[in-house]
């Protein structure tokens, strides 16, 4: 058995993305980012391991700052547009994630072993950073009716600053855990079982507003904190013999118990996040099953 402690810190500055980065609309443009930045990532680590032949356990916490990161947003369309998509591309974009994790594994025999997993974080936006709006082919526009501009970052080339320090990034749960239990009953056997919980899990929003002009303050509100899901896993394995030759089938049940929850939404900017605002809502699957039979030759 033995213990150990350890620590890092790592510092990167890496050039931006050929999208949203050096080009402003790598779709239907050549013009090049007048400022491109480069993304800046500053990370710390610490964390504890104890391990013995029967039981084990590592905890760590970390701190990360993102920084000048370029992302883009869907935005609504209006008027003959409206249905569409078009995008909301930003610079400057800074981000502080930090959180504890923890991993466990308990193995008293040789034919039963019990892991787990914790992880708890909290991911906010840390800037607000100024974006164009670009319609559903990437062109260039003045309004959200789809209206083009004269040019990438031209004078009527609809911009806005987004107020989104402080708001939860959304489309990562930010508490997770899992238990799992593998039994090894006879030579040649495996039996699994997985329990798995997501929570704190926030939806993504989208930028509109049919009063939206160039040079506009876009205050985001909180995001909805869409309810926790959970999933039960099964699974099988037999090692055995064809014709000399080694082969193992394999079986599982993923969500057993047919469980539905919410795994990701998005909500407009401008409206407190709740569930009867959420749109385009993705689902977990229900019940599914596979068998597979690998043979080794």
């Amino acid at each position: 058995r033995h213990n150990n402690v350890f620590f890092n810190v790592g510092y990167i500055s890496r050039v931006p993305f050929f999208s949203y980065g050096v080009f402003l609309s790598s779709q239907n443009s050549n013009m090049l980012n007048p400022n491109p930045l480069n993304e800046k990532i500053i990370s710390f680590e610490v964390g504890y391991g104890y391990h013995s032949p029967v039981f084990s356990v590592d905890v760590n916490g970390y701190f990360t700052k993102w920084m000048d990161k370029t992302t883009s947003r869907s935005v609504q369309m209006l008027g003959e547009m409206s249905g569409q998509y078009g995008s909301f591309n930003m610079q400057g974009v800074n981000a502080r994630h930090m959180g504890v994790e923890l991993a466990a594994t308990f193995q008293p025999t040789n034919w039963f072993t019990l892991e787990g997993m914790l992880s708890i974080a909290d991911y906010i936006w840390d800037s607000n950073p100024t974006g164009y709006f670009y319609g559903p082919g990437g062109f260039p526009i003045s309004s959200l009716n789809g209206t083009p501009a004269t040019g990438i970052m031209s004078g009527d080339h609809l911009s806005a600053k987004l107020n989104q320090k402080g708001v939860k990034v959304g489309g990562s749960a930010m508490t997770t855990g899992a238990i799992s239990a593998t039994f090894r009953p006879f030579k040649g056997w495996r039996i699994g079982a997985d329990w798995t919980f997501h929570a704190r899990n926030y939806s993504d929003y989208s930028v509109s507003g049919s009063d939206l002009n160039s040079g506009a303050i876009l205050n985001v509100q909180d995001p909805w904190e869409i309810p926790w899901g959970n999933e039960f896993d099964l699974s099988a394995s037999y090692k055995f013999k064809i014709g000399g030759l080694d082969a193992t089938l394999y079986g599982n049940v993923y969500n057993l118990f047919n469980h539905f929850y919410v795994k990701d939404a998005t909500t407009d900017y401008n409206v407190k996040g709740e569930w009867n605002n959420a749109y385009k809502v993705f689902y977990s699957f229900g019940r599914t099953f596979s068998l597979r039979l690998k043979v080794n030759f």
